[in-house]
């Protein structure tokens, strides 16, 4: 899907759909000081799975480290991973208006 390193990303409208990760953020994958903006974003069916067969990872639809998120309007769904398949922030600050998980 999206990584974000050290960044100021503005997704707006954008459709996130169907991503494979071996280990993390598969959908929208925000770390290290980054400020991420996500307005009327559509963010689904992504898998995150471990390279060890069964074992599933972090953070599949959307995942944040250290960092400022506006989650806006935005449906995150149907995502797969053992931890934070949805979401998953870490040390970071997220503020969400009208979000589906």
């Amino acid at each position: 899907g999206f990584c974000c390193n050290v960044c100021n990303m503005q997704l707006e409208g954008v459709t996130v759909t169907q991503n494979y990760a071996t280990f993390v953020g598969a959908g929208v994958f925000v770390i290290e000081n980054s400020v991420a903006s996500v307005i009327g974003a559509y963010i689904a069916n992504n898998v995150v799975l471990l390279p060890v067969a069964s074992e599933q990872g972090f953070g599949a639809g959307y995942f944040a480290q250290t960092s400022q998120s506006t989650i806006q309007d935005t449906t995150i769904e149907r995502n797969i991973a053992s931890i934070g398949a949805g979401m998953q922030v870490s040390g970071g600050s997220v503020t969400m208006r009208g979000v589906i998980v």
